[in-house]
């Protein structure tokens, strides 16, 4: 995952693991990734290494998994106290960003 629109998603992520689930019923997946990103900046006082994605084109639903690149929006617990998540109320939308197939793909396309 990575994003030449955001400095702070301007390095390449791996996923190193996702879930998908239904939020308003939008189709999400939320993904921990291998590097983190300082929360100081929006206000969280940990560093941040999962994000909630949602596609930014609706209709097609990106959790088939079945073609790459998926535009995504990127974002994140607004209350990190917060367990359940069920309302995109609860999240703050920080970045665009792009999920690829693998690693070396992100790599290579960035």
């Amino acid at each position: 995952m990575s994003s030449m629109d955001y400095n702070d998603f301007y390095v390449v992520r791996k996923v190193l693991s996702f879930r998908k689930c239904v939020i308003e019923g939008r189709d999400c997946l939320i993904v921990d990734v291998d590097q983190f990103l300082n929360g100081e900046k929006y206000g969280v006082d940990h560093d941040i290494v999962t994000f909630y994605l949602l596609d930014k084109w609706i209709p097609p639903s990106m959790l088939s998994l079945s073609k790459f690149p998926i535009r995504v929006h990127v974002l994140i617990k607004k209350n990190y106290r917060e367990v359940y998540i069920e309302s995109l109320s609860q999240l703050s939308n920080i970045a665009w960003a792009t999920l690829y197939d693998n690693y070396s793909d992100a790599v290579q396309y960035k």
